[in-house]
């Protein structure tokens, strides 16, 4: 999938993207995502003193040694351990180090489902999966989670060397899934500038069973009155905010979200 950026707060990650979903597991291994993914993983066990680091044959702590790492998991997704640079090692110690791989990306996949995950793909208005969006973006998000799962399942298999008899298919790819379309409409001046170019929510897949523990959002103070308009010289980055068009009785309400709180709504 073409991501153009992922970003993470606390514990959600956004995933933002446009055109059509990877084709294979190898995809999923080369993209960018991937390797932030696997970077933010190894610097949790950094932070953490981790004793799998002292098992493994890389110094993830180095950036050097972060990227190779991340080129022997590419490899792995299609090749098994044998036929990776770590094939001329001593018996005992490919033994040792084929288990630690397999600490490493089995903490790395809970590390990855442990995030409320959320896909915003941004189509343009015309396209023809913004007029019919479930046509396409329902595959597409099954299709992430296939690929995500089946990533992991190669990884574990080209390590261990062995596959389970029990699969569980839990949830692994977006839990929640946003087409977000740009439209033009007749906005009033002091608001198109910042306003006019926000994409709107027009198609919303939500991958149950899906539980959220938002942050506390607790309110002080009041609203007081101002003489100006505040939005008139506000300065919004539209890669960072949605609109949901709620309808409320007879009136369309345009509810502008920040990514960062988008698992409020």
């Amino acid at each position: 999938m073409p991501v153009t950026h992922i970003d993470r707060d606390r514990d959600q990650i956004v995933m933002h993207a446009t055109g059509s979903i990877c084709a294979s597991t190898q995809e999923v291994a080369e993209s960018e995502a991937f390797a932030r993914i696997v970077g933010a993983y190894a610097r949790t066990l950094v932070v953490h003193r981790s004793p799998l680091l002292d098992r493994l044959s890389y110094d993830l702590a180095d950036p050097g040694g972060l990227a190779s790492f991340i080129d022997l998991l590419r490899v792995l997704a299609n090749n098994p351990i044998e036929r990776t640079v770590l094939s001329g090692l001593e018996p005992e110690a490919l033994a040792e180090i084929r288990e630690a791989l397999h600490v490493f990306v089995e903490g790395l996949y809970d590390y990855w489902r442990s995030f409320d995950r959320f896909l915003v793909s941004h189509s343009r208005s015309g396209e023809s999966r913004e007029r019919r969006p479930h046509h396409t973006f329902n595959r597409t998000m099954e299709t992430f989670a296939m690929l995500v799962r089946g990533l992991y399942r190669d990884v574990v298999e080209n390590i261990t060397g062995d596959h389970p008899r029990v699969y569980r298919q839990v949830s692994a790819g977006a839990q929640v899934g946003l087409v977000a379309v740009r439209h033009d409409w007749p906005a009033p001046a002091p608001y198109r500038s910042p306003l006019a170019p926000i994409p709107f929510v027009r198609h919303v897949v939500i991958d149950p069973p899906f539980i959220l523990d938002p942050p506390m959002n607790k309110r002080t103070g009041e609203f007081t009155e101002v003489p100006e308009n505040p939005i008139a010289d506000l300065e919004l980055d539209a890669s960072r905010w949605i609109c949901y068009p709620a309808v409320v009785g007879p009136t369309v309400i345009f509810i502008y979200v920040n990514q960062r709180f988008i698992g409020l709504g």
